[in-house]
């Protein structure tokens, strides 16, 4: 019995990723489809609250070693952004670590950088890193496009790196099948 219950939560934790939804708040969606055009990507976690925790403060309150590794990892992460949505969107505009003539800027509103235990120990999802915010593209300082995100979810992985790069790996994905398919 208590196996089947776990198998259930786990089942209900997997399936949440698919409720994560990405929409269109203001401009125009079809500026990304625009294949003569480039984007850069950065994070923008000024307004970011980490599991309850001003952002800074979160970070402030970390060991030394993540604080070391923190910026590293968070450049794995859009690299893995990039590769996904270049991977996705074939057609329209490509993500580049060099910049473009547009930028994107992930803005998460609230982190939760997940659990290894429950990664560990019930997988299909649970333990993922979460977030809710916004993607905001701008053209110079012209925000053209802002698409809101909510509940989106990386899958189960071991560590906090893995676990951030697998979020932006599904950010990029969900977001292209939800605002350009």
């Amino acid at each position: 019995m208590g196996k089947l219950i776990i198998s259930v939560i786990a089942f209900m934790m997997a399936t949440a990723n698919a409720f994560a939804d990405s929409k269109v708040i203001s401009g125009d969606v079809n500026v990304l489809r625009d294949a003569n055009a480039t984007f850069s990507v950065e994070c923008d976690f000024s307004k970011t609250n980490v599991e309850g925790t001003p952002y800074k403060q979160y970070v402030a309150g970390r060991e030394a070693d993540w604080q070391r590794d923190w910026p590293e990892d968070q450049k794995e992460g859009l690299k893995t952004f990039i590769k996904s949505w270049n991977s996705k969107n074939k057609k329209g505009m490509k993500a580049s670590e060099t910049g473009g003539e547009y930028r994107l800027v992930i803005k998460p509103t609230e982190l939760h950088f997940g659990s290894t235990a429950l990664a560990l120990t019930i997988g299909f999802g649970a333990g993922g890193m979460k977030m809710s915010g916004t993607l905001e593209l701008y053209k110079g300082n012209k925000r053209v496009l802002v698409i809101e995100v909510k509940d989106q979810t990386g899958k189960s992985e071991w560590t906090e790196t893995k676990r951030y790069k697998s979020l932006l790996k599904e950010l990029a994905e969900d977001t292209y099948k939800d605002v350009l398919k």
